[in-house]
């Protein structure tokens, strides 16, 4: 063999090797799916950082919960695991007081927090007035901080 011979052997099998790896958690979604028996497959970002997902990009509540529950890449088997002890211990990975299994089969994400009772009293209330009090006085100010034909230094 020769030394290019060899080299494209080695560059093939790396880039198996990488499809390989990079692509066994696809069925991800399809087992997550299947085990829960949602309606559809969610979307790799669920867990991950984009819609690679590969290795190391699980960032999301939601995927870190799993993880933290052992679930490991490349093993179906260990997500299944992760997704029972999810459904048995009821974390809500987004604290919006839905867990995050029950999320999933009422079809809303468990990261975004979007089911989060609001308070109407409280700080909640106060901290609202002072944002749009923030945003008033803004609107206020802003005009008489760019006045036309205003220099600094004082010379005209």
């Amino acid at each position: 063999m020769t030394a290019r011979s060899i080299m494209a052997t080695a560059c093939s099998a790396l880039a198996l090797a990488w499809a390989s790896v990079a692509g066994a958690s696809d069925i991800f979604p399809e087992e997550l799916r299947a085990h829960l028996e949602l309606p559809a497959a969610p979307a790799c970002t669920l867990c991950h950082d984009s819609d690679e997902g590969g290795t190391d990009t699980v960032v999301t509540p939601f995927g870190v919960t799993l993880l933290r529950f052992g679930a490991t890449a490349l093993n179906a088997g260990s997500l299944r695991a992760a997704l029972d002890a999810a459904e048995q211990q009821a974390p809500d990975s987004d604290f919006d007081t839905v867990s995050d299994i029950e999320e999933l089969r009422q079809g809303t994400d468990p990261n975004d927090g979007v089911a989060l009772p609001v308070p109407l009293t409280g700080c909640s209330v106060s901290s609202r007035i002072a944002s749009r009090m923030g945003w008033l006085s803004y609107l206020i100010l802003a005009p008489l901080l760019v006045r036309p034909g205003r220099r600094r230094g004082g010379i005209r």
